[in-house]
């Protein structure tokens, strides 16, 4: 019997990679009651400009996505495809779709572009992202994969046409037909995530929007110190954010190099690459390492909190860990890498699995692990 279309299976958490099946309404509120006077402030205008700005942002997403869950017939798309993304993340509530909400997501913005050009809806079109990034982080090489039936996408026109429908903070460089069982999150290698530091006496408003600016000088010997600790295969429990639906998931991932690079006078870079992380564990790592560095926490506590692990839940009674996660808007998806025959469309990744009639894989893939969701 001839299997029927469908989703691409992962693991048991590929649900975070899937595409909301539920029409996607937002309402935006406007102020029916505005009015101008020669005594507004430029403050005023200013805001009311901002304001006007995000209204129209808010609604076109909207507008674009809410019909793309229309047909629930819609069957994913034959074709698997894999793009290099980078975009600036401070406007945005994280990469993923939010149902039921008025958030902007990297994801909304880039399903609605395929859409328009593939004249595809969501379920076809299958979007998903290699880390599921959250609000105000940026990535420079986000890999995305989405599925179509068109099968005359010219990969060197194709960029240019989802661009010129892209906001510009989000832009997409290349595009490439995959092997058709790739999983843009279980078929990775390793990613590679950066952190950048601002270590000036004061904060450089030109690099404020992508550096986090510590408020003491740093021991940068003791940093190096203490990231060598996490080098290697642990459980990161203790790093990472509280929740349960989240501590269900494997908490032991390996660390191949975590370095920190003197990019300058007065900039620090920390160079994270591994297999995998936890919820918001590069900004857990990033945070113990700046109280280090900044003499509030000892080397020491870094260790206790690695042997630890999951025998207790991370902040377990509300006790202070003695550092702050660092902010959002000092990270970066810097890369994701593959084996170089996930661009093959002719060849399947996982030859000894189930797959459909298309090629995509039916059942669970041996040693997947969740999406990163930093």
């Amino acid at each position: 019997m001839q299997l029927q279309p469908t989703a691409l299976a992962a693991n048991p958490q590929s649900s975070s990679c899937s595409s909301s099946n539920s029409t996607r309404s937002i309402s935006v509120a406007t102020d029916s009651s505005s009015s101008s006077s020669s005594g507004s402030s430029t403050d005023e205008l200013s805001n009311s400009s901002s304001s006007s700005r995000s209204d129209r942002r808010v609604k076109r997403q909207a507008a674009a996505t809410a019909g793309l869950d229309d047909d629930p017939t819609e069957q994913l798309g034959r074709l698997s495809f894999r793009m290099l993304v980078s975009y600036d993340g401070t406007a945005y509530s994280g990469w993923q779709l939010q149902k039921q909400t008025h958030a902007v997501t990297i994801q909304g913005e880039v399903e609605r572009a395929l859409s328009t050009v593939l004249r595809e809806g969501r379920r076809c079109l299958g979007v998903c992202a290699a880390g599921r990034t959250d609000a105000g982080v940026h990535a420079r090489g986000q890999v995305v994969q989405f599925f179509t039936n068109s099968s005359s996408i010219d990969p060197g026109k194709f960029p240019y046409k989802l661009n010129s429908l892209l906001p510009g903070d989000i832009r997409v460089f290349w595009i490439r037909q995959t092997a058709p069982d790739f999983n843009v999150t279980v078929s990775a290698l390793r990613k590679t995530y950066h952190y950048h530091l601002d270590t000036g006496a004061a904060a450089d408003p030109l690099r404020s929007r992508y550096c986090h600016h510590p408020r003491r000088p740093l021991d940068l010997e003791a940093m190096r110190a203490g990231a060598a600790l996490l080098v290697g295969r642990h459980d990161f429990t203790q790093f990472s954010n509280n929740s349960a639906e989240r501590l269900r998931r494997n908490p032991v991932k390996t660390l191949q190099r975590l370095d920190l690079v003197e990019d300058g006078p007065a900039a620090v870079r920390l160079e994270v690459t591994g297999s995998g992380f936890l919820y918001k564990q590069v900004r857990h790592m990033m945070g113990a390492l700046l109280a280090l560095g900044e003499g509030r926490i000892a080397l020491q506590d870094i260790a206790s909190r690695l042997a630890v692990g999951n025998t207790q839940p991370p902040g377990a009674g509300g006790f202070w860990r003695g550092y702050n996660v660092a902010p959002a808007k000092g990270l970066q998806l810097f890369e994701v890498q593959y084996p170089p025959a996930v661009d093959d469309p002719s060849a399947l990744l996982y030859p000894d699995l189930p797959h459909d009639e298309f090629g995509r894989v039916t059942g669970y893939i041996p040693g997947a692990s969740s999406i990163d969701e930093d």
